[in-house]
């Protein structure tokens, strides 16, 4: 459980303040319409090993938590990851909500007894619910897009039951070190000067500030190291377009 009592005391990257200053890291326009050309190419599934494998650990979590969620919304579901591993012992109805028209629009495998509808979100940060109405919100790899964490926090926890539950992964602040480092040298080898070419990635310590400060309470983070290795440059960057995770800065 974390507890924070004064969010300006913590330190703070360049990312989490440019959150509290109201300004928009990311190009959300660029990164929606890269992730429909990744909904669009010819083998997609190709290049979801990585949110495959989040998604089934968000799915055991579920499954270990000792109650009926009668309904999930997905937010940032995709190409529905969460939803091919969930079953009737944890839900009986998804609503997968997504900016991203085109991954809604692939189609989903038929599962006995669960049902699922699609949501097209108008805004990253608001949703589309009454308050005091969802049981659980999970998100796969798609918060570190979003550019007012603290209002999608809020929006959360306004939405949730009392107990309800948000159950999130999201990609942390060591994401692709050694490819920042390395074009961050090679830049400066080569003009004297750095700019950012990766997106900024939140802290665990941040983000746990930042869902107290939105009223969430019993508030548990891990990480989690995954490695892995690639021949050179232009294969890592093949995967992150196929992926849709090409920077949008």
């Amino acid at each position: 459980m974390i507890c924070i009592r004064n969010l300006s005391q913590l330190p703070r990257n360049r990312y989490v303040s440019q959150i509290l200053r109201g300004v928009a890291t990311f190009n959300t326009a660029t990164k929606i319409a890269q992730r429909n050309r990744a909904a669009k190419l010819p083998d997609p599934e190709q290049f979801d090993f990585l949110k495959e494998r989040i998604a089934e650990n968000l799915t055991d979590r579920i499954t270990d938590i000792s109650r009926d969620f009668p309904s999930i919304v997905d937010l940032g579901a995709g190409k529905g990851h969460v939803y091919k591993h969930l079953n009737t012992y944890t839900t009986k109805h998804v609503i997968e909500c997504d900016t991203a028209s085109q991954c809604l629009a692939l189609p989903r495998k038929h599962i006995e007894g669960l049902t699922t509808e699609q949501l097209l979100l108008n805004s990253e940060d608001e949703l589309p619910f009454e308050d005091n109405s969802q049981d659980m919100i999970v998100s796969n790899l798609w918060l570190h897009w979003v550019n007012d964490l603290p209002k999608l926090f809020t929006e959360a926890e306004r939405v949730l039951i009392p107990d309800g539950v948000f159950l999130g992964a999201m990609f942390g602040s060591e994401t692709v070190f050694q490819l920042r480092v390395s074009l961050q040298q090679a830049e400066l080898e080569r003009t004297g000067g750095i700019s950012p070419h990766i997106s900024p990635f939140i802290t665990p310590q941040d983000l746990g500030a930042l869902l107290h400060s939105a009223g969430f309470c019993m508030i548990t983070l891990d990480s989690e190291e995954i490695t892995i290795g690639y021949p050179d440059l232009h294969v890592l960057l093949q995967d992150l377009q196929g992926m849709g995770e090409s920077g949008a800065l």
